[in-house]
């Protein structure tokens, strides 16, 4: 596992609270963490049906290929840090990454095949909400955790959501700048909760925004249209 260069200083730019700026120990768990799951993931894969037998050794002139999976340039938006202060941030996006498989002759380590994948961004669904606000309550009650648990949207459309009403909460923008979730609402000129946008990774609009919650029985077909919307402005997909 590798993080994108530069990673830490540009993290660390933008915080002004020491308490919560990555270290190297900190780089290091999340190396071990994302190492950790990723062979247990690839591993699963492998398994399934039909089944790849897995060695973890073997003999010279045994048949078997080395699979040797890396994850490179990765960029994590926002960091869980363990933090003295009481705060909350929130981010725009999740983060990028590039998956890199190579698939190397167990007898002589010749490189047979080598595969490249980037994780690029997605179009962004963003409820803008208050803690106190019932119908932003219902929002995620009745649409948005449906619709994760579904499954539909998982790897097409990144849901977050922010709240401008919790004290000392901030939001990373889509420049990587640090501000408070008001001052975020307030450029894109939000003045009621719920408000739902459909963004892409650099900030822009998508689809039309939806604010308020009109005509509750037909309120979940008008998200997924604004969502179906969305995605297929996204650019490359469909």
């Amino acid at each position: 596992v590798a993080f994108r260069k530069n990673w830490t200083r540009d993290q660390n730019r933008s915080t002004l609270d020491l308490s919560s700026r990555v270290t190297q120990k900190d780089v290091a768990g999340i190396k071990d963490n994302i190492s950790a799951e990723c062979d247990k993931y690839f591993s699963l894969a492998l398994e399934r049906s039909p089944p790849y037998p897995l060695v973890q050794s073997f003999s010279d002139g045994e048949r078997v290929l080395i699979l040797r999976p890396a994850i490179v340039n990765l960029d994590i938006s926002a960091p869980d840090m363990m933090s003295s202060s009481m705060k909350r941030v929130y981010t725009t996006e999740a983060g990028e990454m590039t998956l890199v498989l190579e698939v190397l002759d167990g007898t002589t380590g010749e490189i047979l095949v080598r595969v490249i994948a980037r994780r690029e961004g997605m179009p962004i669904l963003l409820l803008v909400s208050q803690e106190r606000c019932p119908f932003c309550r219902q929002i995620k009650r009745e649409i948005l955790g449906p619709m994760i648990a579904s499954g539909e949207y998982l790897g097409r459309l990144l849901i977050r959501e922010i709240l401008i009403d919790s004290p000392g909460s901030s939001v990373r923008d889509f420049k990587g700048n640090t501000q408070t979730s008001r001052a975020f609402a307030i450029g894109y000129k939000i003045q009621l909760t719920p408000t739902l946008l459909f963004l892409d990774p650099d900030g822009n609009e998508l689809a039309e925004r939806i604010v308020g919650i009109q005509t509750p029985e037909l309120f979940y077909f008008y998200v997924d249209r604004a969502v179906q919307d969305a995605i297929a402005a996204f650019p490359g997909r469909s």
